[in-house]
């Protein structure tokens, strides 16, 4: 008896039925790869619209270029990510932003044009791709960043146009082929970037412009004012020197070169036979002084980089005792920054001529001072200027 044959349809039937198994594993492994593809680019999408909505709020440009990099690293899933700026006249790479890189790493590692894989990327204006630091000599530092955790490097300049404004680089702790996929998101950040620098210029020229209208107002008001003529520069001089005896951070010193200077600006909002009055004050006219701190605060709020400092416009007339005004602060209510402009203030205001009265000695001046420590100004301050005061004086 011979080998029984298969029935042809059984066999037909098998055959169908793997090609369909086949078709449909290829078909579920198509539609895995197309839903992973879309989730990739929904996340590139939802980042891209992060940082263009904090843009659009003004934050402070710091924190865009943070969030920049940031984004990039859990985007694009790598271990850590440099944004640098271009300094055109020095034809330097500036540190701008890290993710999972050591700050003083960028500070460590000046990179100018040409030089290194950014400074190629810039010089080059095309992307850079190391696949391993220690294996190309391209790399300014190959072992500063091997001891960072950095083995591979895809660096893309920044460009608005063609202005080079910087850097932008992401690194991984191993080995890696930077796909063009990971090329053109990378672009896609650094356009992003670019928009966010060139943003921020736009914005700071734009305040820059409205402080330098507003400082040409004081010194207008000081021209019509004799006995204040000079009063907002000097005030400012005080006030540095006794915020570094004080030893106030450098944020805070920077914001009293602007508070200082436009403290009084309020001013302009009270009539000039109220300033320059010889006599007293009546309740109604004294009502209308105090509150030029608050106004002058109202009419710098537009201004983003003057923030921090505007305790100085608004607060600069408290008193440690806490009878001051506008808002009435008492001891360390009141910020130092402030407290440091408010002895400032008083000792220039009595040590020059005003409408109502001849202008103190400065020994005088001081003696006045200390009789005021603890009540109108903080003990610390008073201290440290009489100081500044003495030494001079020595």
């Amino acid at each position: 008896m011979g080998p029984r044959r298969k029935k042809k349809g059984a066999t037909s039937l098998a055959q169908t039925l793997q090609k369909y198994h086949t078709i449909t594993r290829s078909f579920k492994k198509k539609v895995l790869a197309r839903s992973n593809t879309l989730q990739i680019l929904n996340k590139e999408l939802e980042a891209v619209f992060e940082i263009s909505n904090s843009m659009i709020s003004f934050p402070d440009f710091s924190q865009v270029l943070e969030l920049i990099t940031r984004l990039v690293g859990n985007v694009m899933q790598v271990n850590a990510c440099a944004l640098r700026l271009y300094d055109m006249e020095k034809k330097t790479l500036l540190p701008g932003a890290t993710f999972g890189l050591d700050e003083e790493y960028l500070v460590k590692t000046p990179l100018r044009l040409g030089e290194g894989v950014s400074g190629l990327a810039i010089k080059d204006r095309m992307p850079i791709v190391v696949t391993d630091v220690l294996k190309d000599p391209r790399v300014r530092y190959p072992h500063a960043l091997a001891n960072h955790g950095c083995r591979a490097i895809l660096s893309v300049p920044v460009l608005f146009y063609d202005e080079v404004l910087g850097t932008l680089a992401v690194y991984t702790k191993g080995p890696r082929a930077f796909t063009h996929n990971d090329i053109r998101l990378l672009l896609t950040f650094a356009s992003q970037a670019a928009l966010a620098i060139k943003n921020s210029q736009l914005h700071e020229t734009t305040q820059m412009s409205y402080f330098d209208t507003i400082n040409a107002f004081v010194m207008a008001m000081e021209a019509r004012h004799p006995y204040t003529r000079g009063h907002a520069e000097r005030v400012t001089r005080y006030a540095l020197e006794a915020g570094r005896k004080v030893n106030l951070p450098e944020k805070d010193l920077a914001a009293i070169r602007y508070g200082a200077k436009l403290h009084d600006i309020g001013k302009i909002a009270v009539p000039d036979h109220i300033l320059d009055k010889p006599g007293k004050l009546t309740v109604a006219e004294r009502a209308q002084i105090e509150l030029h701190p608050s106004r002058g605060a109202e009419m710098l709020e537009p201004l983003h980089f003057l923030h921090h400092g505007l305790c100085v416009i608004r607060n600069h007339h408290e008193r440690y005792d806490g009878k001051g005004y506008p808002d009435g602060l008492a001891g360390e209510e009141t910020p130092l920054m402030a407290r440091v402009v408010s002895v400032a203030d008083a000792f220039d205001a009595m040590t020059t001529d005003r409408s109502y009265r001849k202008a103190l000695t400065v020994p005088d001046a001081m003696i006045e001072i200390k009789r005021q420590t603890g009540t109108q100004f903080d003990p610390l301050v008073a201290e440290a200027f009489l100081e500044l005061l003495n030494q001079v004086a020595a």
